[in-house]
């Protein structure tokens, strides 16, 4: 049970990092123009997750 608590606190904290880097704001923005653009899926919710994505794997090396 502390192991999975731990394993949480590590991904909420590695969201929190990511969300408030500047760098994410900036990839969202520019990845949901283009997937607005696709006309595909939900726009706005892919480019949050795909920047979210893409910054953690970033920052986590």
């Amino acid at each position: 049970m502390h192991e999975e608590h731990n394993k949480l606190v590590d991904a909420i904290n590695m969201v929190s990092v990511a969300y408030y880097a500047e760098e994410f704001g900036l990839l969202r923005e520019e990845l949901e123009a283009i997937y607005l653009n696709s006309g595909e899926g939900d726009p706005s919710r892919d480019a949050f997750r795909d920047a979210l994505y893409a910054i953690i794997c970033e920052r986590d090396g």
